[in-house]
């Protein structure tokens, strides 16, 4: 399955608006490239589509991820799981009393 197909461009676009949606964190999360896409039944019902995503986290933090999209029989996409929640780094104020 191609990274352009309509289907995945769906998912990820579900994926990117759960992402920032976890946490103030992940609000400046970017998409920067998609490496695969795979589809295969579920255990039970519906469909699984695996991605292979790269974020940009915040100021080129690059994080790569295995995301999983769950879909009904219906065609709906009902959640999604991530391997590791993505690792931000702020700046920190310097210590005053340094």
């Amino acid at each position: 399955m191609s990274c352009d197909d309509m289907e995945v461009a769906d998912a990820i676009r579900y994926v990117m608006t759960e992402l920032r949606r976890l946490s103030n964190t992940y609000r400046y999360a970017a998409l920067t490239s998609c490496h695969g896409a795979q589809t295969s039944d579920a255990n039970f019902d519906g469909r699984n589509l695996f991605l292979d995503l790269e974020f940009d986290m915040l100021r080129r933090q690059l994080s790569r991820h295995d995301i999983i999209v769950f879909k009904d029989d219906e065609d709906r996409i009902t959640g999604m799981a991530i391997d590791e929640f993505p690792d931000v780094k702020f700046r920190e104020r310097p210590d005053p009393d340094v």
